[in-house]
């Protein structure tokens, strides 16, 4: 029977030796399945933290060797070795052969014995689960979750009942394919390749988790993947047996069945599990895809594979991955839910970027790292246009270092509001995705003329040419705005209204009335800004 709660049976809660607890452990994996949780209660009658600890490794332990159960049950590895060896009788369908065996249950391949339809499909039944109301309820939480989702990259359900022996079934699309890790194994793709693939398998787990439902067990084995008709690879997400509906009473749950070298810390802690511990265990897919191998160290057992999870960090896959790509990998592999994705959704958006050779969020947002993109972009297009760009911002910046207010005077100024500044801004202004490098460009222009705006000294003809070329910097801070949305959009109106103040505070400072080419820069300024 199943172990009441940890806290009724031990209230006293310290934190135990980690040798004590690897003793407990081997002790008791080598009892029989159903011994384990009577004898861990004798042994930890008075440590309730030294129970909860060494339980937890059992269930890791259990599902590493695909134990269907967690302990404390009278199933274990015997009960899935003695599943019968005769197919269930259904009376729909025909049973061909049986396909594999799991911890989450057998799986055959069968046919519509009734004419309805000929497609093959993939018949799932737990037959250890007779008389288990916890295990047939799973079962039916499993087909509740499969029956609410309709996404091409997730196996469908079509079609559920109950065996002649009275356990319920249910009948999947059968997918033909390989696991990912042996499909790209045996087909070298290129990384462009593989990350075109794993990023549609991050839309399947978003399309689950926007249907608020965490799959929970995301592993190679549970992604297959087959060329289509055209030869382009498809995945399918398969075996939400151990997924979980968030629904509005629960903003997070807990599991007792994972796979340990795909779970997340907070799984293996027993914690809260949102949608990012699914985007943990991508994560640990996408890792071993690109480096051949988990991002673990050699463990011994399954203990220290726990402790590596929980606590040691990350190393980068290595070799020649490319740094942005190597980057997504390590921040959806973060040990703090917070600090990773938000969701599948993110991590395949910045997967997209790395695709189209855009800057990623998981790298610093620096200047520098987003015009290195853009070149990478654009290597002949605006190659040339950016480099002079930054010879000019460079060469502002020693100006400034360099030289004195007799170097910075009216025809200077105005020489960079007409023609150099902003020939190069218009430029590149039409190449895709050059806003990064022009907003670089106009934030140096505004540092350079805020440098002479300092030491002006009274001149009213630099004053003038000063608000001249703010109010056109404005301008395209507004043009960028435009240009872009959401948070980008509105740093660049909010930096477009702080210049057309410097613009319309040096025009009152040099005249009460500006001339009229000023005024009219103001002007278009002031309505571009508020368009």
């Amino acid at each position: 029977m199943p172990s009441p709660p940890i806290d009724e049976l031990f209230p006293e809660r310290r934190e135990p030796a980690p040798e004590r607890v690897e003793e407990l452990f081997q002790q008791a994996f080598d009892l029989a399945p159903e011994d384990r949780a009577s004898w861990l209660q004798r042994a930890c009658v008075d440590d309730g933290v030294l129970y909860k600890l060494v339980d937890e490794l059992l269930i890791s332990a259990a599902a590493a060797v695909r134990d269907p159960v967690w302990s404390g049950t009278a199933m274990g590895l015997e009960a899935q070795a003695s599943a019968p060896d005769r197919a269930p009788v259904i009376d729909r369908y025909r049973i061909l052969d049986k396909l594999g065996i799991g911890g989450m249950g057998v799986v055959y391949r069968a046919q519509r014995s009734d004419g309805a339809f000929q497609k093959l499909v993939a018949i799932k039944i737990v037959p250890w689960a007779a008389g288990d109301d916890k295990l047939i309820e799973r079962f039916g939480e499993e087909r509740s979750i499969l029956a609410r989702l309709d996404h091409p990259g997730i196996a469908r359900l079509m079609d559920a009942g109950t065996t002649a022996d009275g356990l319920p079934y249910l009948a999947m699309e059968l997918v033909n394919g390989s696991p990912i890790d042996e499909f790209v194994a045996g087909e070298k793709m290129s990384w462009r390749e593989l990350v075109e693939l794993f990023r549609r398998i991050c839309d399947a787990v978003s399309y689950a988790h926007r249907n608020l439902v965490v799959h929970r067990d995301l592993k190679p084995s549970n992604i297959l993947v087959a060329r289509d008709a055209g030869g382009v690879p498809q995945p399918k997400l398969l075996d939400f047996g151990v997924a979980k509906i968030l629904d509005d009473s629960t903003a997070a749950t807990r599991t007792r069945s994972l796979t340990p070298a795909y779970a997340s810390p907070e799984q293996i802690s027993g914690a809260a599990i949102t949608t990012a511990s699914d985007v943990y265990s991508l994560g640990v897919i996408l890792y071993e895809l690109i480096a051949g191998r988990r991002p673990y160290r050699a463990t011994a057992s399954v203990m220290e594979l726990a402790q590596a999870i929980r606590v040691e960090e990350t190393a980068a896959p290595g070799g020649d991955v490319d740094p942005d790509l190597a980057k997504i990998i390590l921040m959806a592999l973060r040990k703090e839910p917070e600090r990773r994705y938000p969701s599948a959704e993110q991590l395949a958006g910045d997967l997209q970027r790395w695709l189209g050779g855009y800057p990623v969020s998981a790298q610093p947002d620096l200047a520098s790292y987003r015009v290195r993109r853009f070149l990478r972009r654009h290597r002949i297009a605006a190659g040339a246009t950016v480099v002079l760009m930054l010879i000019l911002a460079i060469g502002a910046g020693a100006t400034l270092r360099e030289a004195g207010v007799a170097a910075r005077r009216f025809n200077d100024v105005r020489e960079m509001a007409s023609s150099s500044l902003f020939e190069l801004d218009d430029a590149i202004q039409d190449v895709p995705g050059s806003g990064a490098a022009r907003r670089l460009l106009v934030r140096r222009g505004v540092e350079y003329l805020d440098a002479i705006a300092r030491e002006r000294s009274g001149d009213a003809g630099l004053t003038l040419e000063l608000a001249d070329a703010y109010a056109r910097i404005g301008r395209t801070y507004a043009s960028l705005a435009r240009q872009s949305s959401g948070a980008a959009a509105k740093a660049d109106w909010q930096e477009g209204l702080a210049v057309y103040q410097k613009a319309d505070a040096a025009y009152r400072v040099a005249r009460h009335a500006p001339p009229e080419s000023v005024a009219e820069q103001i002007r278009l300024c002031r309505e571009a800004l508020t368009q």
